[in-house]
């Protein structure tokens, strides 16, 4: 009986820990991406006809890498503010504008058609360019050029 009463006591304090643990939060940890390393990425995504990587999904929050080689269509995020942060290469960034023809690919999210009036800014390596919510927008790549970009795409509050 003394066993038994001690087994069980163990086997409750063990519960006890473990739910103690899984409930204990993880405290936050620091991601570290080398240029080296989002280089040979974006590099991997261009060998198998890929445009983006997804770095991190933290619900709130997300961060893409992206490599193109050529124009996007334009877009436009109802809920999302894209943080881009221009690692190499060039491209001209169409932003604001009428937005035409578009189509609603997922809830919030417009892809498509073309942006008639837009404001046509050049962006380049080491420029940031912070795109709000409900701009329509459209990377534009000139022949024989190519862009590397990291956005973190925010919610709009």
């Amino acid at each position: 009986m003394r066993a038994l009463v001690s087994s069980l006591g163990c086997l409750l304090l063990a519960g006890v820990t473990l739910s103690a643990a899984k409930g204990a939060a993880q405290p936050p940890r620091a991601e570290y991406y080398s240029a080296s390393a989002l280089a040979r990425t974006a590099d991997s995504l261009h060998a198998v006809s890929a445009v983006a990587k997804v770095l991190g999904d933290h619900g709130t929050y997300q961060y893409v890498l992206v490599r193109r080689d050529a124009t996007a269509g334009p877009e436009m995020h109802a809920k999302w503010t894209d943080v881009m942060l221009v690692q190499a290469g060039t491209a001209t960034v169409l932003l604001g504008g009428q937005y035409q023809g578009g189509h609603e690919e997922s809830p919030g999210e417009t892809r498509g058609g073309a942006l008639v009036g837009a404001h046509a800014q050049r962006v380049s390596g080491g420029d940031l360019l912070v795109i709000p919510a409900g701009m329509p927008h459209q990377v534009q790549v000139a022949a024989g050029e190519s862009i590397r970009y990291v956005t973190v795409k925010a919610p709009e509050h």
